[in-house]
């Protein structure tokens, strides 16, 4: 029953910087030192209900394909070993063979003693099975049958399965927002209706605690043995749930993410798991089941404040209009932003999600993403990071220093100086607040993080665009921290303007560099600029486009790193200052120049109720004619 993780926005970091497999070990024999031998390719597979009914989900396989997996596995090299033989050769990798293969078995369906055990047996492989302790000996309707704890004993007993813990009653799904949306247990803080309120902190922290401890004695006192390996429901985990688990017993935990285990992994303690599904291809020596091709980004903006509404009946129509349109275009993630800012002028003081730091417009983020997620996109939320409003009105002092003349920064008055510990700390607590209350795949730095040539650094008044970059990098970096400690799996993208595309180095501009983009790890998303309303109705210059694009892959090419270039220009689809629509063919034209010049990733936005809908603008297999505005009528 895991989340899929197979979708393309989980893979934008792979097309900035492609991961590696681990870093190399070796042990030395006394007197006689040994070459380096390349960490071992490592890969835990994550099974759950085995079935021949064709009708089953996706997650639900054959016994013969469970055999044929093995077989096929085998014919590829690998080594087929209980997760314990693994983590006995945790803190010596070097031990293990060169290609290492590790079968579990989620939830605790009776399948397994059916179906897996007589093929496990027969191929002589050892695997793990994690049963979700409050559901042993139930019936669920909604569920497969399910073992009962004299069966479990059994397994026991004979020895050739290892027993791990699935939670007690984590695997299951939470209201997350006041409007009833749901969320899975472990990355959600619940909606307590009956308080008005969400779940803070503490009560968090002792809800799983208390799930978890209660776990590992219920199998300590039904089976006669704990268990040290707690697996994820799907797939779900943060540093404090962690941290719980440890301090319940278990001192290794599984997650659901499609990639091998790594060096830092085995470290760590949380190991990746790809979930085994119905179309894999585990004979494939190219491996594509273990790493994926990446897939082209295709993404939309969405306009919040052109859908908010205070009647909820008004407000859900637009979203399901929002919806519509996204998908239209072709889209696989969309971006929702966490701030109101319905003057445009970046006065950033209310926002459409709980959070600790500034007053909420409506608490809606959250179901809108519910709605977007609902309909397969991925969702990534826009923060700004610089252009925190609460912050730099309260103290002033932490504003960036201006003088002299110069280009103003887009759209932002003043913003925080990216040197200051109290700014950095601003910055951090709101993205921490993002990344607890929000099931984000994603987070999109706004064009905020920036600085025009006349500003100065507030703490020692720098104007040099070196100092004023790596000041804004280091607060970038302690922002991602702060997130990954709650969404450990999250990406990133930065928003960055035309100019640095083309500037070698640190633009002095805006005080960015777009290398030092990708060295992180980032997504350059690049929105088109548009210039006067008559021209961006009539005329966008294609060529500059293209020339844009080409550039940028140039550049991506110099590094000498494989894959697309990651970066994604963003077509417009209004014109920011009349408002009006650009017609389809236009967007259709941008796109098509962004493509020609050798750019994979697309996105359009910012998406309202309003103006021409290109059918198919984000994927370029689409041929469908346009949907006009006056269609829809």
């Amino acid at each position: 029953m895991g989340r899929a993780l197979l979708a393309a926005l989980a893979l934008v970091v792979s097309l900035a910087v492609p991961a590696e497999a681990g870093v190399a070990t070796s042990a030395a024999i006394a007197g006689a030192p040994t070459a380096a031998r390349p960490f071992p390719l490592i890969a835990i597979l994550a099974y759950h209900h085995i079935s021949d009914d064709p009708n089953a989900n996706l997650q639900t396989v054959p016994a013969a394909f469970l055999r044929e997996q093995i077989r096929a596995s085998r014919a590829q090299g690998w080594t087929i070993l209980s997760l314990e033989e693994l983590l006995a050769k945790r803190a010596h990798p070097e031990q293990l063979p060169p290609r290492v293969l590790v079968l579990t078995f989620d939830d605790g369906y009776r399948s397994f003693v059916d179906q897996a055990l007589p093929v496990l047996r027969e191929e002589r492989v050892r695997a793990t099975l994690a049963p979700i302790t409050s559901f042993v000996g139930t019936e669920r309707a909604d569920l497969p049958p399910l073992l009962t704890w004299p069966e479990l004993r059994r397994i026991v007993a004979r020895g050739d399965v290892e027993i791990a813990s699935h939670s007690h009653a984590l695997h299951q799904y939470e209201t997350c927002n006041p409007h009833g949306d749901t969320a899975p247990s472990v990355g959600t803080r619940r909606w307590r209706a009956d308080l008005g309120r969400y779940e803070d902190r503490e009560e968090y922290r002792g809800r799983l605690g208390a799930d978890l401890a209660e776990s590992r004695r219920l199998l300590t006192q039904k089976l006669g043995r704990p268990a040290s390996v707690l697996v994820w429901p799907y797939g779900f985990h943060n540093e404090m749930a962690r941290a719980q688990a440890e301090r319940s017993g278990f001192s290794v935990t599984l997650t659901l993410e499609p990639r091998e285990v790594t060096a830092a992994d085995l470290v760590s303690g949380c190991l990746p798991r790809v979930l085994v599904t119905r179309d894999g291809q585990f004979s494939d020596s190219a491996l594509a089941w273990l790493r994926p091709p990446a897939q082209p980004v295709r993404a939309v903006q969405v306009d919040l404040d052109a859908l908010w509404d205070p009647d909820e009946s008004r407000f859900r129509a637009r979203l399901e209009n929002a919806v519509t349109r996204a998908r239209a275009l072709g889209a696989t993630q969309v971006v929702l932003p966490a701030c109101a800012d319905p003057r445009r002028d970046g006065h950033l003081v209310r926002s459409y999600t709980m959070n600790h730091q500034l007053p909420v417009l409506a608490d809606v983020w959250s179901m809108a993403a519910a709605r977007f997620a609902a309909v397969g996109l991925r969702v990534w939320v826009r923060a700004p990071s610089m252009n925190l409003t609460w912050a730099w009105e309260q103290h002033p002092l932490w504003r960036v220093a201006a003088g002299g003349w110069g280009r103003p920064a887009p759209r932002w008055g003043t913003r925080l100086s990216p040197d200051l510990p109290e700014a950095r700390q601003a910055a951090v607590d709101f993205l921490t607040d993002l990344a607890v209350y929000l099931a984000i795949d994603g987070v999109l730095f706004d064009d905020d993080a920036s600085m025009a040539a006349h500003e100065r650094l507030a703490n020692h008044g720098s104007r040099d665009p070196g100092a004023k970059s790596v000041a804004i990098r280091g607060l970038l970096e302690e922002c991602k921290q702060a997130v990954r400690a709650w969404r450990p799996e999250c990406r990133f993208a930065r928003t960055l303007p035309t100019r640095a595309l083309e500037w070698p180095g640190v633009s002095p501009e805006h005080a960015i560099d777009l290398e030092d983009s990708w060295t992180h790890g980032e997504l350059a998303v690049v929105p088109l600029p548009v210039s006067n309303g008559l021209l961006a109705l009539t005329g966008i210059p294609e060529a500059e486009t293209e020339r844009f694009a080409r550039n940028a892959v140039s550049r991506w090419q110099a590094t000498g790193r494989k894959g697309a270039a990651p970066v994604l220009f963003l077509v417009p689809s209004h014109e920011p200052r009349t408002k009006r629509g650009l017609p389809a063919e236009r967007q259709r034209a941008l796109a098509a120049a962004a493509r020609r010049g050798g750019l994979v990733h697309i996105g359009s936005g910012p998406i309202t109720s309003e103006g021409d809908v290109p059918i198919g603008l984000l994927d370029r297999r689409a041929v469908t004619p346009p949907v006009r505005a006056a269609e829809r009528r």
